[in-house]
Parts: structure tokens; sequence; C-alpha cells
């Protein structure tokens, strides 16, 4: 496992969820997407992530607005990261 961080420079300005941000990140980090699982609070951003094999998931905290009612990219939800990651573990 390898550890690192990303942000929207390392990215060369493309912010989430322009499709090149996560094709950078796998290659940043030599991810191999259908073995790698994306989070976010905002659930648009994890459709380019589903797009290309990761697996998702949506942290509903409240703050997203709803854009419309197709989840389908959504793979799991939970309301809290660390009770869903220990449930997994």
């Amino acid at each position: 496992m390898r550890a690192g961080c990303s942000d929207i420079h390392a990215r060369d300005l493309a912010p989430k969820p322009a499709p090149s941000a996560y094709a950078g990140l796998c290659a940043a980090f030599g991810l191999d997407p259908a073995q790698s699982l994306f989070v976010d609070d905002m659930a648009r951003n994890l459709a380019p992530a589903k797009a290309i094999g990761m697996t998702t998931v949506w942290v509903d905290n409240g703050s997203e607005q709803a854009e419309g009612s197709d989840r389908s990219f959504v793979d799991y939800t939970t309301h809290d990261l660390t009770h869903w990651l220990q449930g997994i573990l």
C-alpha cells in the first residue's frame, strides 16, 4: 500500500469532477482503478471515478443539494465514514 496526497495543483489544476483528475491520480500513484475505492461527500464527484472502474462511496453529510435522482454511479452510501470502514474491516 502506497500513501500520498493529491490536490488540484498536483492534477495540473484539473478539479473534480474533470475526468483527467481521476486518470492523473491513478497514473501518479500507480493505482488500478478496479482495485481502488473513491470516497467523496459530493455524489457528482463519484461519477467519473465509477466510469474508470473505481468502487465509490458517497458520504452523505447533508451538504450536497439534490442534482438529480440518478445515483447509479454510487456503490455505497454512508453518513459516517469511520463507522462504514470499521464495518468492512
